[in-house]
């Protein structure tokens, strides 16, 4: 999926991605390519998938018997919040730790939109003094509320049936439909199809397809005729 994101940046639309910090190869990643992410990354905020940075010891309500993220969506009852705070603090400084600074918040299947880890995300965000995604009216007025910056609209849809260039300027065309002119985050999942992603994802063709749409033509020159700049962040403007 990395190298899909890469060439996204390099060929494509896309200004900005987010790293999840609790898997082993993701720093490893970063550096490889730190010409191209730096100053363009954030954290993909965990609480499934992978080894918690702060230890399994510290954050026994968030992880299983071997000591990991569970695996299929976290169940929200039982979680201690205190232990989401201290773990998303730590993700957040391994990416600091290792000379990356992050650009914004988000999260791993949308967490951030459970009320009361809504509330941990908001503290993060202004701690670090970091914009965040909202994904909804609700949580984007909260996010507001508590002073965090985020955008005008925020699209966090997937794609249904076959993605093309039209599909997705049809997404950007309703973005701002729906605010105005202004600032708008559109989430995207560009990559390569192999066996681990078949693994762990039941999104899985579509990402290529995103991919080449990303990177094509039409793509660049419909944002161009919508009076759209890409800024950055997945975000783009009408100019």
């Amino acid at each position: 999926m990395s190298r899909g994101i890469a060439e996204a940046f390099e060929s494509g639309v896309v200004r900005s991605t987010s790293a999840m910090l609790c898997i082993d190869e993701t720093i490893t990643q970063l550096k490889q390519c730190r010409s191209l992410f730096e100053g363009k990354v954030g954290v993909h905020l965990q609480l499934m998938d992978g080894a918690p940075c702060a230890g399994a010891s510290r954050v026994p309500s968030l992880t299983d018997e071997n000591g990991l993220f569970h695996t299929a969506p976290t169940p929200v009852n039982g979680i201690a919040l205190a232990e989401v705070r201290e773990e998303w603090h730590a993700q957040v400084e391994r990416l600091l730790s290792n000379d990356f600074v992050p650009t914004h918040l988000d999260a791993h299947n949308h967490v951030h939109l459970v009320p009361g880890i809504l509330d941990v995300y908001c503290d993060l965000a202004l701690y670090y003094g970091l914009p965040a995604r909202s994904g909804t009216p609700r949580v984007a007025a909260k996010l507001k509320e508590r002073g965090v910056n985020c955008v005008d609209h925020c699209d966090i849809r997937g794609f249904e049936g076959s993605i093309t260039a039209e599909v997705f300027l049809e997404k950007v065309e309703h973005a701002f439909a729906e605010c105005g002119d202004g600032v708008v985050e559109i989430m995207c999942h560009p990559g390569y199809v192999d066996a681990s992603l078949k693994e762990k994802s039941v999104y899985v063709e579509e990402r290529k397809q995103e991919l080449d749409v990303l990177c094509s033509a039409a793509v660049r020159e419909g944002l161009e005729q919508l009076g759209v700049e890409v800024i950055g962040r997945l975000l783009v403007e009408r100019t």
